[in-house]
């Protein structure tokens, strides 16, 4: 299945026409990792990142590192399934180095997009710009309400237990 096919059925990508995603196939890379049993892989290492690109899940979930520390983010968190396809935005957005590695407990598909090439594309394509950038946003506006949900749960167990 061509690259194009694949970024349509995402829901980044939906609904926008094969002609408008063609271009994105040139800079656009499938990965696929298979973890053996009871193992993890290495899906982006913060200090070996090849730069501010944007993943989207195709199949399997992405959690921090174990050792992750100062980025307000659990331990083993998922970042990213099908449910919420999409990371690397931040980085890409802040044009910044990672903050995390990224790892797999199950065989994971993603899609890798080269940053600034699909700033590229944004820029070339207008007709499909807003709705990509709305999509964008809406996936940060999920996170950080369940990021200040998790906060105010957390707050409320501290009240609980008198921390």
């Amino acid at each position: 299945m061509a690259l194009s096919h694949l970024l349509q059925k995402t829901h980044l990508f939906a609904g926008i026409d094969l002609a408008s995603l063609a271009p994105l196939e040139s800079f656009t890379q499938r990965l696929v990792f298979e973890p053996g049993y009871n193992e993890s892989l290495l899906v982006i290492s913060a200090q070996e990142s090849s730069g501010p690109d944007l993943y989207l899940v195709l199949d399997g979930t992405i959690t921090l590192d174990q050792q992750t520390e100062g980025n307000g983010l659990a331990p083993n968190q998922a970042i990213a399934s099908l449910e919420e396809e999409l990371f690397g935005e931040i980085s890409w957005l802040l044009q910044r180095p990672r903050l995390s590695d990224l790892y797999t407990h199950s065989r994971a598909v993603l899609l890798r997009i080269d940053g600034q090439k699909f700033n590229q594309w944004l820029a070339d394509h207008p007709e499909v710009a807003a709705t990509v950038w709305q999509r964008i946003a809406r996936t940060l506006a999920n996170r950080l309400t369940c990021t200040f949900q998790e906060n105010q749960t957390h707050k409320q167990m501290a009240k609980l237990f008198n921390f």
